[in-house]
């Protein structure tokens, strides 16, 4: 799941941009591989670069993280068809 919110103003309060995922992980390299996969939805605000294609739904697929978990980074999934930038970071962090 991707949602992206435009900045706006409603009822004279401003709001920011906004983005949330919701990714479903696989178990990790220490979990044995019968290991349920999770969810974790992770959001931020002002994001720089929002693109979606249909493309990133096509199935699991190697997610790329770049920057810092606490602060500016991205997340590629697809090689582009789910591009995300978060000049001021993710909440919670990806873990």
């Amino acid at each position: 799941m991707a949602s992206w919110t435009a900045a706006h103003t409603t009822y004279g309060v401003e709001h920011p941009a906004g983005a949330r995922l919701q990714l479903a992980l696989p178990p990790g390299t220490e979990e044995a591989p019968a290991a349920a996969w999770r969810l974790r939805t992770v959001d931020c605000a002002g994001p720089e670069v929002f693109r979606l294609r249909t493309a990133a739904f096509r199935g699991p697929g190697p997610l790329v993280r770049s920057g810092q978990p606490a602060g500016a980074g991205g997340l590629d999934l697809h090689e582009g068809a789910l591009h995300v930038v978060a000049g001021d970071g993710w909440s919670p962090p990806l873990d």
